[in-house]
Parts: C-alpha cells; structure tokens; sequence
C-alpha cells in the first residue's frame, strides 16, 4: 500500500449516513421552530422542507461522488486545497470550525428569505 493509493476502509455510504444523520439531528429536530414561526401556512411550510429536503439529497450525491473520486485524508480540506489552493482550503476548515453545520445556517436562511419574499 503507498501513499497515493490507500486503502478504502469505509464504505461509500458512509459520507450519505454521516450527512443525513446530521440533516437529521440538526435540521429536522431543532429547526422546524425558527421556520414555523416565519412560515405561518401549512403547505408553504411543508414545500419549503420538502425543497430543502431535495437539496441536501442532491448535495449530498454531489459530495459522495467528490470525496470517493479522492482519496485522500483530511475530508473537504483536500477537496478544497486542491482546486481552489491553501488559502481556501483554510477559510473551509475555519468556517466549518466556526459554523459547526454551514448547510444548516444555510437552509434557515433560505427559508426565511423565500418566506419573507412571499409573505
């Protein structure tokens, strides 16, 4: 086994388990307040979840299929680095550090944005 070529210990699912685990634990159990309080009609409510729902599936394929075409340690870090240089690289693993769940933060304020737009 050489540095270039490690071997593949995990399976490929477990970067969807691992992220749908924390849509889970993050957005589904302490989300839904913040957003029913901005979203006040049932089946806009119901749209936008379902819209977001869509969106970390699709993100989440798109993350599998990057980090299985690299194998390489250090997660999103090396994704980054590597097309976008060191300096990004570092500004990923800081705002990650800082935000704890980017998709999260990211989800709420779509939700709020569309809701205040059609509200």
């Amino acid at each position: 086994m050489t540095e270039e070529n490690p071997a593949r210990a995990l399976p490929s699912r477990f970067g969807l388990i691992v992220t749908v685990g924390g849509v889970i634990g993050l957005g589904i159990l302490r989300g839904p307040g913040e957003i029913a309080a901005v979203v006040t009609d049932p089946s806009l409510y119901l749209a936008l979840w379902l819209l977001a729902g869509l969106f970390v599936l699709l993100s989440t394929a798109v993350s599998a299929e990057l980090v299985g075409m690299t194998p390489r340690s250090g997660g999103f870090y090396s994704l980054i680095r590597r097309a976008f240089g060191p300096v990004c690289g570092e500004f990923q693993t800081l705002s990650h550090k800082f935000l704890q769940n980017p998709s999260l933060v990211m989800l709420v304020l779509i939700v709020t944005i569309v809701a205040q737009c059609v509200i």
